[in-house]
C-alpha cells in the first residue's frame, strides 16, 4: 500500500481544497493510523515522524476521523483519539 495519498500539480490557479491534519504525537509513538470512522476503512498508516497529512476535503467536518498511536516494542497501550476533523486547506495555491 502506497503512502502517497494526493498528488498535485502548483501550475494551476484553480482551489485544490483538502482536509489538512496536524498531528502533535506523543514522543514514545513510532506509527500511527488514521481512519474513517464511519467506513473504518485506513485512510492512512505510517511512521510518526510525520505530523502533516492532507486527506479528502470530506473530512473537514462531522468528526469522520480516528487517529491510533502505536509503539512498536508494546511498551505502551495503543491510544485512539475519535471525532477528528482537518483543517480545510487549499493545496494548490500555497
Amino acid at each position: 500500500m502506497s503512502n502517497i495519498l494526493f498528488q498535485y500539480s502548483k501550475l494551476s490557479l484553480v482551489p485544490l481544497y483538502r482536509a489538512k491534519l496536524e498531528l502533535d504525537l506523543d514522543p514514545q509513538a513510532e506509527r500511527f493510523s488514521i481512519l474513517d470512522r464511519k467506513t473504518m476503512a485506513t485512510l492512512y498508516t505510517g511512521k510518526a515522524d510525520r505530523s502533516v497529512i492532507h486527506l479528502n476535503n470530506n473530512f473537514t467536518s462531522g468528526g469522520n476521523l480516528v487517529v491510533m498511536i502505536f509503539d512498536d516494542d508494546r511498551t505502551f497501550n495503543a491510544a485512539v483519539v475519535d471525532g477528528v476533523d482537518g483543517q480545510i486547506f487549499d493545496v494548490a495555491n500555497t
